[in-house]
């Protein structure tokens, strides 16, 4: 069998952490963006054995029918999590890509997700990632909960430690905090909330929502409280 030859399509920041990790594997890659030559599309596609659209997702479909949907006889990969694009194979990278690239360990713990039944060492050969395959209509919730988990957190504890530094606390106050609720939900996820929601604590979510008045957060946290502690009938509720 001949060695796989893979076209990146893209200079975002999944594109460059995919490159990074080809570069780690010694896998030989081309690439192409639109800072490209328009010209080299074509010519790279056709020496391709596996084309990577690693584009914004709005764009991957027009990309495909416009310059890709001829070329049935290789493989044609996106890394969208909520897309299903017929001509296309979907596999997403469960994992959160930063601004700086990562460790070969790091690459290499990548969970992928996919609603095709060929495995990963034929859609992406090379690679020894875990992979796993889910139904096609269940990829808009798995994507969801990515975001809801990881996506979501982010922004909470962004805010959070703005509003330490407002506080005159530092960011390394937080970190073993964070750190440790990491370590929880790693160890123990189904028994690893503590906190005023765990102990069903009512008067100290009352402190808490009347703190957060005028504050982006309050309804943030009034959303959980409601979701999580539905019985919850404090002042914050009966002034709305």
């Amino acid at each position: 069998m001949s060695s796989p030859k893979y076209l990146i399509i893209g200079d975002g920041r999944m594109a460059k952490h995919f490159s990074h990790y080809l570069e780690l594997l010694n896998i030989p890659f081309d690439s192409w963006n639109k800072k490209t030559a328009p010209e080299l599309l074509q010519s790279r596609a056709e020496t391709a054995t596996h084309i990577l659209i690693l584009i914004s997702d709005s764009q991957i479909e027009p990309f495909y029918q416009a310059h890709l949907k001829h070329l049935q006889n290789k493989i044609l990969l996106h890394f969208s999590g909520a897309l299903e694009i017929p001509g296309l194979i979907g596999i997403h990278p469960l994992m959160t890509f930063g601004f700086d690239l990562y460790d070969l360990p790091t690459y290499k713990k990548i969970h992928f997700v996919t609603s095709s039944d060929k495995p990963i060492n034929v859609l992406l050969p090379g690679l020894h990632n875990s992979c796993h395959m889910i139904a096609p209509e269940r990829k808009a919730l798995y994507h969801g909960l990515c975001v809801f988990s990881g996506n979501f957190t982010t922004l909470l504890w962004q805010e959070t430690f703005k509003e330490f530094q407002k506080m005159g606390l530092p960011n390394s106050a937080l970190v073993p905090y964070l750190e440790q609720i990491v370590s929880n939900l790693k160890a123990h996820p189904e028994s690893a909330l503590t906190g005023p929601l765990a102990r069903k604590d009512a008067l100290t979510i009352s402190r808490h929502l009347q703190a957060l008045q005028g504050h982006a957060g309050q309804k943030i946290y009034s959303a959980f409280v409601q979701t999580y502690f539905p019985e919850y009938k404090g002042s914050f509720y009966e002034n709305q």
